[in-house]
């Protein structure tokens, strides 16, 4: 039998290197297509991946494969045909891409023994070989009698039980009675605290499953359009279940890091040990031990964060994308990939059943299902008889009217004090973080801003400074207008930790819990946050979007949103779509337990559509008035839409280069519409000057093909960075 050879994508970011190389096999390797390997490449060793095995190769002189000393890791093949279907969607270098399926650091191993084929065979010869060293010999029985139940036996549990010593180890391995191999060091995994309840599904739950096993038996995608509280996760449970009795593995994605312990103490309640996690709040080694039990099989589910859509799993026959609207299913940095995307993709490539699930479904998923192209499947009440929360709308304009100048209302005010003397629990929505968003001379209007950022600067009272939430930029507010040198430099509006601070003076003797950005990043805040407000320690919850999406809470029967129309003031086509997602995602917190909720909407524009039917709870009039706004103006979802964004620490080259680029596609623009080029809305961020170009087209293979050239560095404008941004979520 002749040489085998690899072609491998060596693990170098450089446009000049975006090809395979031909490496040769060693002989007794078991490289596989998806192997992690090391290679030698020029005067150096770098990593590796397998795309392609063949018995010839085109090239001469040809290396050989460097063996890993910890053995191979290896992903499905089909993550393989990702990669490089990642590449070509959104022209990104395919190393970029294959980077994504691999853990960032390395997995734990320590080393390990276990017995050799001929010891395996006729252990009693070697037995006999070792009668006058007692001490070998009960390293080996240990070893013998270990390996049955487990495989790899710790070296250094090995040697502790027998009370052998490393040297007499190595002699036996020497002799061919053991082998060396690794174990993997388990990190510390916390047990389930959710007990598993016996649910009978409703009719719209029997039907909704019902159709998930269609698409599994078949592939497909389901759209599961469930009001908040209406049972979706039971429906998440029971088809990884019938996943599992079919010999099949699922992904349940969630959209945030903060949802994740959650809903893998959910998961765990029901399948045990053999749940992984993956998501980049763990630390590399934790990451690294939870995608090798994953590629070894060892596990039936995977949960996590946009990532785990490339979990190792071989036998996959579910994707499930819990909150599918979430912008945060999208990759900010290169490759720019939308999991949702991926996640039908692979699902593809798997044959596999893809389930989209969402209160405040996306547009693109939305019109997909109407269009029939998905299976749309409703689930229109909650569980158990239980009412939707009642919503209330107060005009902010009447209050200050009224004298009133708090950011509460006063009958969010009342509604609290009744709610907390009844033992209820208060959860309070603002999307701003920080305690000020505004530090202003009310003499001569000068306004702090970042000396690097088209930003106002934010004060924060824990450290005392004022501090951009772009570079991070932080400085002490003077003590004097650093224009007019006026004492009367203040703090203006409201941010989460202003909240946290006043609403602990208006209630007294009830806690005060806030969950935002900075409240949570120290390991395990969340949960601790979390289980403050469950127990009633602090029975009031403010915080920013995080606590709009998965929360659970019985207790919960008023939910105050500060300001519902925060969102519409962003210069962004999807700012209608994002304030009726986050206004029906924190409502639906309200009134999960048997007490009815209550949700107090405040706002200065109670008449916009995107507020009315939040309030009304009336996605498909939204969807409506949406779509026939979109469809006007030729965007998604009637349209592909990809974002040239510039960036260049010099003004002059960034809008030159924009200017440039914008006329060479408008030469031959192929049925596509050029916007702009214009200075971003973030037109400086980071001493760094942002121009962008919108591009609109009703096809994408047009829109990437005349992308490319640009993308693969054909074009260059020197002092200048192009980034190439397939379906932006924001244009900001």
């Amino acid at each position: 039998m002749g040489p085998l050879y690899a072609e491998v994508a060596v693990d170098i970011v450089h446009r000049q290197l975006d090809q395979l190389f031909d490496y040769e096999v060693p002989a007794g390797l078991d490289v596989k297509v998806g192997s992690k390997v090391s290679v030698p490449f020029r005067n150096r060793t770098v990593g590796g991946y397998v795309f392609g095995l063949s018995g010839k190769t085109s090239m001469g002189k040809v290396k050989k494969i460097i063996v890993p000393k910890a053995g191979l890791l290896s992903a499905p093949a089909e993550l393989m045909d990702l990669a490089s279907w990642m590449a070509s969607r959104y022209l990104c270098l395919r190393i970029e891409a294959v980077k994504l399926l691999f853990p960032p650091g390395n997995v734990p191993l320590a080393p390990g023994l276990i017995p050799s084929k001929e010891l395996l065979e006729d252990p009693e010869s070697f037995r006999v070989m070792l009668k006058r060293s007692p001490v070998r010999l009960r390293l080996l029985d240990q070893i013998l009698s270990d390996f049955e139940g487990r495989g790899t036996v710790p070296l250094k549990e090995a040697l502790g039980k027998s009370g052998a010593s490393a040297s007499a180890a190595q002699s036996l391995v020497k002799e061919g009675m053991l082998e060396r191999s690794y174990v993997t060091r388990k990190p510390a995994v916390e047990r389930s605290t959710s007990a598993v309840k016996d649910v009978i599904l409703s009719e719209h739950q029997e039907n909704a499953l019902n159709a998930i096993g269609q698409a599994m038996a078949r592939g497909g995608t389901v759209l599961l359009n469930g009001v908040t509280g209406s049972g979706k996760t039971e429906v998440y449970i029971r088809a990884l279940k019938k996943a599992m009795a079919e010999g099949k593995q699922g992904i349940l994605l969630v959209p945030d890091i903060a949802l994740t312990p959650q809903m893998s103490d959910i998961v765990r309640a029901h399948f045990g040990s053999r749940v992984a996690v993956l998501h980049s709040g763990l630390s590399d080694s934790e990451r690294a031990y939870h995608w090798y039990m994953a590629m070894k099989g060892d596990v039936d589910v995977v949960v996590g964060a946009r990532s785990a859509v490339f979990a190792p799993l071989a036998r996959l026959g579910i994707i499930i994308m819990d909150e599918e609207h979430e912008s945060s299913y999208k990759q900010e940095e290169s490759p720019r990939y939308h999991a949702r995307e991926v996640a039908a993709k692979r699902a593809e490539l798997s044959g596999a059943a893809l389930v989209l699930g969402s209160a405040t479904p996306s547009p693109e998923s939305y019109s997909r299902a109407k269009a029939g192209e998905m299976v749309l499947c409703e689930l229109p009440e909650r569980v158990d008889g239980r009412g939707l929360p009642k919503m209330v709308v107060v005009d902010r304009r009447d209050e200050i009217k009224a004298g009133n100048y708090s950011f509460l209302s006063r009958r969010l005010k009342a509604e609290m004090d009744a709610a907390l003397m009844k033992g209820g629990r208060v959860m309070l929505f603002l999307n701003r973080r920080g305690y000020s968003p505004l530090v202003l001379c009310r003499d001569c209007g000068y306004t702090m801003k970042c000396p690097d950022c088209d930003v106002s600067l934010v004060y924060h009272s824990d450290t005392k400074t004022a501090r951009c939430h772009y570079c991070y930029h932080e400085e002490a507010v003077p003590a004097l207008c650093p224009s007019c040198k006026s004492k009367r430099l203040k703090m203006y509006g409201v941010g989460t930790q202003r909240m946290e601070e006043e609403l602990s003076k208006m209630f007294p003797g009830h806690g005060v819990a806030r969950m935002d950005v900075d409240s949570t990043r120290a390991r395990g805040s969340h949960r601790r946050i979390l289980d403050d407000f469950k127990s009633g320690r602090a029975p009031i919850l403010v915080g920013t979007q995080m606590i709009a999406k998965g929360l659970d809470i019985p207790e919960v029967t008023l939910v105050g949103i500060i300001a519902a129309d925060m969102s519409l003031k962003f210069p962004d086509f999807r700012a209608a779509e994002r304030t009726y997602q986050l206004v029906t995602q924190v409502s639906g917190r309200a009134g999960r337990g048997t007490e009815p909720g209550l949700v107090i909407v405040q706002t200065y524009n109670p008449d916009h559509y995107s507020l009315k039917s939040a309030v009304e709870g009336d996605f498909k009039s939204f969807y409506e008035t949406e779509a026939k706004s979109r469809k006007a103006l030729g965007y998604p979802p009637f349209a592909e839409m990809a974002r040239i964004l510039v960036v260049s620490a010099s003004p002059s080259l960034a809008e030159s280069a924009a200017s440039s680029i914008a006329r060479g596609i408008r030469k031959d623009a192929q049925g596509i519409r050029v916007l702009g080029p214009s200075p971003a809305p973030l037109s400086r961020v980071e001493g760094k000057s942002r121009w962008h170009i919108l591009l609109l087209c009703e096809n994408r293979e047009t829109l990437a093909g005349k992308l490319e050239g640009l993308a693969r560095g054909g074009e260059e404008h020197e002092g200048c960075s192009i980034r190439i941004d397939f379906d932006p979520q924001s244009t900001l």
